[in-house]
């Protein structure tokens, strides 16, 4: 259904309604679809990576949006709504703040399917990344869409004739050369060696090749990697507590200028906003109380006399650009950090 940006005042009220009609629900989803699938268009996420396909990667990721509570009302929704006080705002805003509801959501499932998808790939790709990055000999460059370990050297300089590394080829070089128990690190000067010797291919290994050889390999090399007696496969509570402060640091140093040396607000309700901002994102990636629903909830609980009337007026523009920034920040540290494709899941071209 085609929905304009003039009637968005009518679709939000529909959705907020004691009692949503199937129409107007109907309507809200469409254009809540549309933002997702723009979203995940521009962001380039890959639709086999998380085991979905065009439109149902959209709708699954903000599928979780339209609970109902007991009496039939969409609760969440309805909640952020009026937290803004959306009947006062103009059709742009109340356009903008869709758009933020939904992209945010967006966001936040993107990262969780991305964990969901392979996170035994994930940590051994992450471990790479890191081991490459302290071998001398090793370099990390970037091709299209796909990382790419390389010689630490001219890429000119290699024989024009040579082909790509046929992945189980390089297997067999590799587990030759670290037949027993071996670490990450081992591996990778491993590789090194590989790459440095073996004039018939390409000077080149793509990462999530190599993360994948390892993967299968695993059992006869019995790798060892830097994390591996950790329970766990994806980010532990302390990783993603220190990536969320790292985050809030790079938000919180650029904007300093801007909004507290300028006089804008003190630094004592710089410091709440973020208190807030890092309440929520530890509620949302690693589990916290669930009390900090909004914004203006979770800045109350730092400024315990903020009113609605303040809360609007003064931080809530501010609170949510400072958010959205720092939510974005850390969303392109996993997607860096994990660096999967489907590529990678798939195992073609």
């Amino acid at each position: 259904m085609d929905v304009s940006y003039q009637n968005i005042c009518e679709i939000v009220e529909g959705i907020v309604a004691e009692h949503p009609t199937r129409s107007a629900t109907l309507r809200f989803v469409g254009l809540a679809h549309r933002f997702a699938s723009a979203y995940l268009s521009r962001r380039r996420i890959s639709e086999s990576l998380v085991g979905a396909r065009g439109c149902d990667l959209a709708m699954d990721t903000i599928a979780d949006l339209f609970a109902r509570d007991s009496s039939g009302r969409f609760n969440e929704i309805t909640s952020y709504y009026n937290a803004q006080n959306w009947k006062t705002l103009s059709d742009a805003k109340l356009w903008a703040i869709t758009r933020r509801l939904v992209t945010g959501r967006v966001s936040d499932s993107v990262f969780r399917l991305y964990r969901e998808a392979d996170p035994s790939l994930a940590r051994i790709i992450r471990n790479l990344k890191r081991a490459v990055t302290h071998n001398k000999g090793l370099v990390l460059r970037r091709s299209g869409n796909h990382l790419w370990i390389s010689l630490n050297r001219d890429i000119t300089d290699q024989n024009p004739m040579a082909t790509y590394w046929p992945e189980e080829i390089f297997e067999a070089h590799l587990l030759a050369r670290t037949y027993s128990a071996a670490d990450i690190t081992t591996i990778v000067n491993g590789v090194a060696e590989i790459l440095h010797n073996v004039g018939v291919y390409r000077s080149t290994i793509q990462l999530t090749i190599l993360a994948r050889i390892i993967r299968s390999a695993s059992a006869r090399l019995n790798v060892v990697s830097q994390e591996a007696e950790q329970s766990v496969t994806e980010y532990s509570v302390g990783e993603l507590s220190n990536l969320i402060d790292a985050s809030i640091e790079q938000t919180r140093t650029s904007r300093y200028g801007f909004y507290v040396a300028k006089g804008r607000i003190t630094e004592r309700e710089y410091d709440s906003l973020f208190s807030a901002i890092r309440e929520q994102l530890s509620s949302n990636y690693i589990g916290g109380d669930g009390l900090a629903v909004n914004n203006q909830v979770a800045l109350a609980r730092h400024i315990p006399s903020l009113t609605t009337e303040t809360y609007r007026e003064r931080y809530r523009n501010i609170l949510e650009y400072m958010h959205r920034c720092t939510r974005d920040h850390l969303i392109s540290v996993f997607q860096n950090d994990l660096d999967i494709s489907a590529v990678a899941l798939n195992g073609n071209e």
